[in-house]
C-alpha cells in the first residue's frame, strides 16, 4: 500500500542535518536553532516552509514529494541500480553507509547525485504502473534512439491525437535507457481545462490550463517486446505501437500475431505442481492463493480463494471439495488465471514479507518491473508458464510481420 505523504510527516521522519542542508539552500535557515533540535521537533522547521513565499514553498513541496516516492525497498534497489550501471559507480552503494532508513537514503541521493535521482525516479515511476499493454516479436533495434526519432515520435503523436481526438497540439518527449531497455515517457498536451486557483499573493482566480496526458513506451533490446502504457481501446494501443515502429525502429511492425500467447496455466490444475525455486531467487515458499477455473462445455466458471499461510496449496483442498459436490473431473477444467504469493525472508530484525500477483491466460499479468517482481517474472519462465519465448524467433526471419521502411514525414 502506498505510503501518504504530507510536508509536515516527511519533516518528521527526515533527518535534521539533511533537513538543515537543504534549508540552507533554499535560504530558509534563518533563526532554526538546529544545533537545540530534537530529531521530531521540527515545530520552527515546519513553520519556516508555512512562512516561504509561493514560489519555494511550492518547490519544496515538489521536493519532499518526490524523494518521499523513491523512499521505499524498491525506489531505493533502483536508485542503486542506476548509479551502478547508468553512471558506472560500482560503489555507489557506499553513499549510504550510515543511513538508517529509505527516506535518509532517497534525501542523500537527491542532494548529493541528483542526476542519478531524476533517472531513478522515472524508472521507479514507470516500474510501479498497472495496465501496461505488450507487444512481443518486434525487429531488433539497429540504432540507438536520437533527437531525430524522438523528433519523428513527437511530430507523429502530435498529428494522431489532434486528428483523432482535437488534442495533443503539443508534445514532449523524454527518453531514458536503463540497461537494454529503453524508455519514452510521451506527454501530448490535453484539453484545456478551467481552474479555481489561489494566486502568490492568495488572491483566488480562475485561471485556463493546458495540461498534458501521458503515454509510456519501453523496448527491450533482449526480448525484441514493447511495453506501452496509454488510455484507449485495443485500436488506439494498435496505432500508437505503429507509430512508434515507424518513429523508432525505422518500420512497419504490423499486427501482432494471432498465436502471441504469453501465459499457459494448464499445469496448476494439479497439485503436484512443482514450484522450483533456487536459493539465489531468495524467495522462501510459493502460495497458490486463487484460482479461477472455467468448465468446459458450459457457460459456469469457478473461483477459489484460500489463505495458504499453513499450506501453500490450501486452494487444492478446495477444488477437490467443490468438483465433488460439481460432479465433474479436473480434466475439464481451463485455469484462466491464478493468483500467487511470494514469501521472501525477512532482515534482521524485520519479519518475512509478502507479494502478491495475479496471471491470466493468454497474455494478462499484474506483474510490474519493480525488483521482486522481475524475480517472479523469471520465475514464471522457469516454471514453464510463461510460455511467450518458448519457440525463440527471431523477429528478423522471414514471415514475421516486419519490414523496413522510410520513415515518414
Amino acid at each position: 500500500m502506498a505510503r501518504h505523504y504530507s510536508p509536515k510527516a516527511f519533516m518528521i521522519e527526515a533527518p535534521n542535518k539533511l533537513l538543515k542542508e537543504y534549508y540552507e539552500l533554499e535560504g530558509l535557515n534563518g533563526d532554526i536553532p538546529w544545533q537545540h533540535l530534537s530529531e521530531r521537533d521540527i515545530g520552527r522547521v515546519f513553520e519556516a516552509y508555512e512562512n516561504a513565499a509561493e514560489p519555494v514553498r511550492r518547490r519544496m513541496d515538489n521536493d519532499f514529494r518526490d524523494i518521499h516516492n523513491l523512499a521505499n525497498e524498491g525506489g531505493i534497489k533502483t536508485l542503486i541500480d542506476v548509479g551502478q550501471s547508468q553512471f558506472h559507480d560500482t560503489d555507489f552503494i557506499s553513499v549510504f553507509d550510515g543511513a538508517e532508513g529509505h527516506v535518509e537514503r532517497a534525501f542523500i541521493a537527491f542532494l548529493n547525485h541528483h542526476e542519478a535521482f531524476e533517472e531513478a525516479s522515472c524508472f521507479h515511476y514507470a516500474d510501479t504502473l498497472g495496465r501496461w499493454r505488450k507487444r512481443k516479436r518486434l525487429p531488433r533495434m539497429l540504432k540507438q534512439p536520437d533527437d531525430e526519432s524522438k523528433s519523428r515520435l513527437s511530430k507523429a503523436l502530435s498529428d494522431y491525437y489532434r486528428q483523432k481526438e482535437g488534442r495533443g497540439h503539443g508534445c514532449d518527449i523524454e527518453y531514458h535507457k536503463r540497461d537494454n531497455r529503453h524508455y519514452w515517457f510521451a506527454r501530448p498536451e490535453d484539453y484545456a481545462v478551467s481552474v479555481f486557483i489561489y494566486d502568490e499573493q492568495d488572491q483566488f482566480d480562475i485561471k485556463t490550463q493546458r495540461p498534458a496526458f501521458e503515454v509510456i513506451f519501453v523496448y527491450s533490446e533482449s526480448e525484441h517486446s514493447l511495453d506501452i502504457r496509454a488510455s484507449g481501446p485495443k485500436e488506439t494501443l494498435l496505432v500508437l505501437q505503429t507509430l512508434w515502429g515507424r518513429a523508432i525502429l525505422e518500420c512497419e511492425v504490423g499486427a501482432p500475431l494471432a498465436d502471441s500467447v504469453v501465459y499457459e496455466l494448464g499445469a496448476l490444475r494439479s497439485r503436484d505442481f512443482q514450484f522450483v525455486l533456487e536459493p539465489e531467487d531468495g524467495v522462501l515458499e510459493v502460495r497458490v492463493k486463487r484460482l479461477k477455473l472455467k468448465i468446459m462445455g458450459s457457460s459456469h466458471w469457478v473461483t477459489l480463494e484460500a489463505s495458504a499461510r499453513r499450506d501453500p496449496k490450501e486452494v487444492y483442498d478446495l477444488l477437490e471439495r467443490v468438483l465433488k459436490g460439481l460432479d465433474v473431473s479436473d480434466d475439464v477444467l481451463h485455469v484462466a488465471s491464478v493468483g500467487l504469493q511470494l514469501v521472501f525472508p525477512g532482515k534482521g530484525t524485520r519479519r518475512e514479507s509478502t507479494m502478491m500477483f495475479d496471471v491470466s491466460h493468454p497474455n494478462s499479468c499484474s506483474l510490474r518491473d519493480e525488483p521482486k517482481h522481475l524475480i517472479a517474472k523469471n520465475l514464471l519462465k522457469r516454471w514453464g508458464l510463461d510460455v511467450s519465448g518458448s519457440a525463440q524467433d527471431d523477429p528478423d526471419e522471414p514471415g514475421q510481420p516486419a519490414q523496413r521502411v522510410i520513415p515518414r514525414s
